[in-house]
């Protein structure tokens, strides 16, 4: 978040991590693919109001305490792989 957020990231999330009052979670691990970051298949694709991912994660350290959670996914018809910021408190996240 410190090097690659975005400011408004930064002012919701980046004070409050570093001084414990919320915690967040690196979901990368999925069922079939373990943590190969190269095999995974959650996928995040773009709309003109934000992104929509869809896949499965496990063994999502401290999920049940976390306030945010960094999703790994890929990026729909690029080659390329994104970490998403997504707060816990969105609707669809379960």
């Amino acid at each position: 978040i410190y090097k690659f957020g975005t400011d408004s990231q930064k002012n919701s999330y980046l004070q409050n991590l570093l001084n414990g009052n919320i915690f967040a979670s690196f979901a990368l691990h999925e069922p079939d693919s373990g943590s190969d970051i190269d095999c995974i298949k959650t996928v995040a694709k773009k709309y003109q109001n934000g992104w929509k991912i869809c896949g499965n994660k496990t063994f999502i350290s401290n999920a049940p305490i976390s306030s945010l959670f960094l999703i790994v996914a890929k990026i729909e018809n690029k080659d390329d792989i994104g970490i998403f910021l997504v707060d816990r408190n969105i609707s669809g996240l379960y």
